[in-house]
């Protein structure tokens, strides 16, 4: 039996690719049209959440070091 592949990426990744395309200054608004040009529909909401999970990440990351 083969597994199915998933088309595409998810949410959160083309959130991630948009804030890192834009910068994370960007904005919320910003990031959600930049998004509803490829046809992906996010909310700020969405988009924030991402943003706090790359800087906790991020932090983590120099903290370890």
């Amino acid at each position: 039996m083969s597994r199915r592949r998933r088309q595409g990426t998810s949410k959160a990744r083309a959130i991630q690719n948009a804030l890192a395309r834009l910068g994370m200054q960007a904005s919320a608004k910003q990031v959600v049209a930049a998004l509803a040009g490829f046809g992906i529909d996010v909310t700020a909401a969405q988009v924030g959440q991402v943003k706090v999970e790359m800087l906790k990440q991020a932090a983590k990351v120099e903290w370890n070091r």
